[in-house]
């Protein structure tokens, strides 16, 4: 792909260079050297690729001689790996649960935002000491609103208790599902709860106790803890958090309101990037398992990770590995992963 920073309204005299450069990278597309399988055609690549993935590992096992295995080329290897890539069937986490604790205003907002996100079966235990017919009531709100009878996706068991108390944490984490059992991995958010709009060290205080404290409860209870979220106003106190529990994640969600709000005011038609990213539906930034691009342990480059993030429909955009964010990397960069590391990708 090329990018090209120039003067505004320049694009209307193109550059003699530009446009012989761009024909060349067309005619090259055109071609297909025979015995390669291209990523980048749509009509077998991106739509069409799951299913012939028997004739593609022909191709791939075709390629390599016995006597000299490095013959496989680089668009075999990256077809391969796309391969791998699409039978993303085998990662998905179906019948799940979610653990909220805590509520306000505007969670139902969120409620509506993970129903369009999580797999069918999903079941979120949302424990607060807001009454329950209250918080039914704002989340049948919303559905009226978006003219939606129901969640699709997403189950919501409602428990009355308080988000700083043992026995209560306890009781939701151990809530056995529709089948009788207990789940034994979930996943936990923490949401702030009073006003988010100004500094408050006992809405944060809160809120981290509750999230480390539930942390605690699933070790004991022998269940997986996935991940752990809390919402927090002070992104410094979440730092210092950090720095002693590894696992603890947050998120400042006014701070994140403040920067989107800063940049559409100097750039306004940022927006609608932004809108696209942030709304429910449409592309989002996501941190995915690495297995869906490649394999634990294999020394892997980035232009390989960003063709087979293309050829699930996606766009790879950096990596996470060992607590550390990567962005842009250049393509020949490589990167080795192994558990609770992720490729950081653009998708719907």
């Amino acid at each position: 792909k090329l990018m090209l920073i120039a003067d505004k309204h320049s694009h209307r005299k193109s550059p003699p260079e530009l446009v012989d450069k761009a024909s060349r990278l067309r005619d090259f597309q055109e071609v297909r050297p025979p015995g390669k399988v291209r990523l980048f055609e749509p009509e077998f690549g991106f739509r069409s690729l799951e299913n012939a993935s028997k004739d593609i590992y022909e191709l791939v096992s075709s390629d390599v001689t016995d006597n000299d295995p490095s013959s496989i080329s680089a668009s075999t290897t990256r077809t391969k790996l796309a391969v791998a890539a699409n039978k993303k069937k085998s990662h998905q986490k179906y019948g799940e649960r979610i653990l909220m604790l805590g509520w306000r205003a505007g969670v139902a907002e969120t409620c509506f935002g993970l129903d369009r996100m999580v797999a069918e079966g999903c079941e979120m235990v949302v424990l607060a000491e807001t009454p329950t017919n209250q918080r039914e009531l704002a989340v049948q709100r919303k559905l009226k609103s978006y003219e939606q009878p129901e969640l699709k996706n997403l189950k919501m068991v409602h428990v009355e208790g308080n988000t700083c108390s043992r026995t209560d944490v306890k009781k939701a984490l151990t809530l056995p599902n529709k089948e009788g059992k207990v789940p034994k991995i979930t996943r936990i958010v923490v949401v702030a709860e009073g006003d988010t709009t100004e500094l408050n060290a006992d809405i944060d205080n809160r809120s981290i106790y509750a999230g480390l404290m539930a942390q605690d409860v699933c070790a004991e209870q022998g269940i997986v803890l996935d991940s752990l979220v809390s919402e927090l106003i002070d992104r410094r106190l979440g730092q210092q958090v950090r720095k002693t529990h590894k696992n603890f994640g947050y998120m400042s969600s006014m701070e994140l309101m403040g920067l989107y709000i800063s940049q559409v005011v100097e750039h306004l038609e940022i927006n609608t990037v932004w809108t696209e990213l942030l709304d429910h539906g449409g592309n989002s930034i996501f941190i995915k398992d690495p297995r869906y691009y490649t394999w634990h342990g294999r020394n892997t480059s980035f232009l390989e990770l960003a063709d087979a993030a293309h050829a699930r429909g996606e766009t790879a955009i950096g990596w996470r590995v060992k607590g550390r964010t990567h962005l842009n990397p250049c393509t020949n960069e490589t990167c080795t992963f192994s558990e609770n590391d992720g490729v950081i990708v653009i998708s719907e």
